[in-house]
């Protein structure tokens, strides 16, 4: 059985696996039916398919090169009682940005 940290390493790295090939269901298989998704500047984004269809939409407009190998994504990961939160840093382009 992996570990909490371990757990959240693998969905992690799948999620930059399938933000990277532009997986929008893949994107979003690490989160729950209520789940609820808090980009910056931007209103929250509440339920699987409206999370699904953001990341779709914005992993399509990000240049081929995507995220990169999911070993170099640097971030803080924490659990409070049935939690689990990663919070990442890293940069990507879209085009005309």
């Amino acid at each position: 059985m992996l570990s909490d940290t371990d757990q959240i390493r693998a969905a992690s790295a799948n999620w930059v696996h399938a933000f990277n090939a532009k997986d929008s269901a893949g994107i979003a298989a690490v989160y729950t039916s209520d789940a609820m998704l808090l980009p910056p500047d931007a209103e929250p984004i509440e339920g699987l398919e409206a999370i699904t269809g953001f990341w779709g939409d914005f992993a399509g407009s990000v240049n081929s090169g995507g995220l990169g190998d999911p070993e170099d994504l640097r971030g803080r990961r924490s659990r409070q009682r049935d939690l689990q939160v990663q919070a990442g840093d890293r940069g990507s382009t879209s085009p005309g940005g």
